[in-house]
């Protein structure tokens, strides 16, 4: 049965990832926990948002309890513009990650917190 918080249209590993953040005490619940449940999954914006609001639903705090999630943005939207420049398309999380020797997962967290703030 599905939760009342979550969309009938959510992907049910979306879903998945929004019972295993809510199945923790946190009330708070930091954008690298959502990155790191994410992974290397393609998400949308959407899907994005469909998560965030699922969980502000639920009663959660979507937002970061330490500067990890922002610390990174700089140096990965950097890296993307730089990519995107020389390969002439938009480049991948595997690209980025492998131009900034960095894990996909912080990769992941850092374009999650870019697509939040912009909200």
């Amino acid at each position: 049965m599905m939760r009342p918080t979550m969309r009938p249209t959510m992907r049910p590993e979306l879903a998945q990832i929004v019972a295993q953040l809510l199945a923790r005490p946190e009330r708070v619940v930091d954008l690298d926990s959502i990155g790191e449940l994410i992974g290397v999954m393609a998400v949308s914006t959407q899907d994005i948002e469909e998560v965030v609001t699922a969980l502000e639903v639920a009663g959660r705090t979507v937002g970061h309890q330490e500067p990890s999630a922002s610390a990174g943005l700089a140096q990965v939207l950097q890296a993307a513009r730089r990519l995107r420049v020389e390969l002439g398309r938009t480049p991948t999380v595997a690209e980025i990650a492998e131009h900034e020797q960095l894990e996909q997962s912080r990769v992941h967290v850092a374009l999650l917190f870019a697509r939040i703030v912009q909200r």
